[in-house]
């Protein structure tokens, strides 16, 4: 699965990288959170009464852009959650994003200026914007990576952690955090959230003003938080951003499919043919799941993740 992606410049696993090949591949940890994901890998529905808002900042300048936005949009279809899309205004393919999200009844569309403060001054006016007290936890999202599977477990993780901030994926590049492209506030924290943003609205000039004062220290505005994968401690893989400077555990993390993202910015820098490349990843995704009311056992999955 997923074999479109390899270590730049196709470049095989060096010799004195099979230490870290064979340390991955035997650490316990990797194998623990892979029988989590099967164990949560469920219908959401089967949480009673939860229901999830998902706002996603987008910036829908390509024909490519909307590719990703779409595939992503459809591993968040379901009847416990909302979407609301918040896009950069006056772009070529608003049109077109628009009417694809008017198909559906539980897609909301929202333009607004692209300004300094990126993908969370997005997600601020899609939360006052929207009555987020009828849901028990906002997830926040953008269009800068691709979803290449099911990430059913994520939200039923969400539920069963029952934490304020409850990430995807942390990294301790630059400091300990996690990391923005994929997060969740419970609605008891987002007053506190609200209120972080606007503390430091006046430090916000440029985009590494927003990493700086936002995602780096918004795990500091919370008392309690979580997140799926906690790599960023792990050895071979401190001050390292997953996507883009670890190929190793980035494939054994894929095959595994427990980091089932492709970054676009990863994407771009290994080839010209970005749009290709989008196109060949999508079409060799793996749909969302399909229950017939019942949890989903994997154990007869066709891919045991079981290689780099």
């Amino acid at each position: 699965m997923f074999n479109y992606i390899k270590s730049k410049k196709n470049e095989n696993i060096k010799t004195d990288d099979i230490s870290v090949y064979n340390f991955y591949n035997n650490m316990g940890y990797l194998k623990d959170k892979y029988n989590e994901k099967q164990t949560n890998t469920y219908e959401l529905s089967s949480n009673k009464n939860v229901k999830y808002l998902v706002l996603m900042a987008c910036h829908c300048s390509t024909e490519y852009k909307l590719l990703v936005i779409k595939q992503n949009i459809k591993y968040f279809i379901n009847e416990s959650i909302d979407i609301l899309i918040i896009n950069s205004a006056g772009l070529p393919y608003n049109n077109i994003l628009e009417q694809e999200c008017s198909r559906c009844p539980r897609i909301r569309y929202k333009e607004i200026s692209n300004d300094k403060y990126a993908d969370f001054g997005k997600w601020i006016t899609g939360l006052r914007s929207t009555e987020y007290s009828k849901y028990n936890f906002v997830i926040c999202t953008n269009d800068s990576f691709i979803i290449m599977a099911p990430i059913d477990h994520y939200f039923n993780l969400i539920y069963k952690n029952n934490v304020e901030l409850y990430g995807y994926t942390d990294s301790t590049e630059r400091r300990y955090h996690y990391q923005s492209y994929l997060f969740t506030i419970k609605r008891e924290a987002i007053t506190n959230f609200i209120s972080n943003y606007d503390k430091y609205v006046n430090k916000i000039h440029t985009f590494e003003d927003v990493i700086t004062y936002y995602e780096l220290t918004m795990i500091d505005w919370f008392n309690t938080k979580n997140c799926f994968l906690q790599i960023g401690n792990l050895p071979y893989n401190l001050n390292k951003n997953i996507f883009f400077k670890n190929i190793i555990l980035y494939n054994k993390l894929k095959a595994l499919r427990l980091l089932p993202f492709i970054k676009i910015k990863y994407i771009s820098s290994i080839t010209n043919k970005v749009s290709d490349a989008i196109k060949t990843i999508i079409i060799s995704s793996i749909e969302p799941h399909k229950y017939e009311n019942k949890p989903r056992d994997d154990n007869n999955d066709d891919d045991d993740g079981s290689l780099l």
